[in-house]
């Protein structure tokens, strides 16, 4: 399995509230010019079940979803809310977790979550 290594997969896969749905490879097909595989399956999918919001970082992924008219969220994005609805104590140190991890964002970026964060 792809990814079964990777930080936080055991606890996915263990998780009885997420749910795996088939994706319409057709579907999929027009987008993989511009975009990875794993993007173009969330987009389409997102478009399936009329999703009010999909999680993508993938800046080109994104422009395509809104193209398509989805709302979209980036992973900081979701920090930024839970620290704001008091589920985090602190967006920071997550992010510098993360970037330890491989995630990549600008160091605008992060300056900008910083301050949207309150930190």
């Amino acid at each position: 399995m792809v990814g079964a290594d990777r930080p936080g997969a055991a606890a996915t896969r263990a998780a009885t509230w997420i749910q795996v749905l088939p994706v319409d490879e057709r579907a999929v097909e027009p987008l993989s010019d511009r975009l990875d595989p794993g993007e173009a399956e969330a987009i389409v999918l997102a478009c399936a079940v009329h999703a009010d919001l999909l999680l993508m970082d993938d800046q080109a992924g994104r422009q395509r979803a809104a193209e398509l008219g989805l709302t979209t969220i980036g992973t900081l994005g979701v920090l930024v809310r839970a620290k704001r609805a008091g589920l985090l104590p602190a967006v920071q140190p997550i992010v510098e977790a993360i970037i330890a991890l491989g995630f990549r964002a600008t160091p605008d970026l992060i300056a900008k979550v910083a301050v949207l964060a309150g930190e």
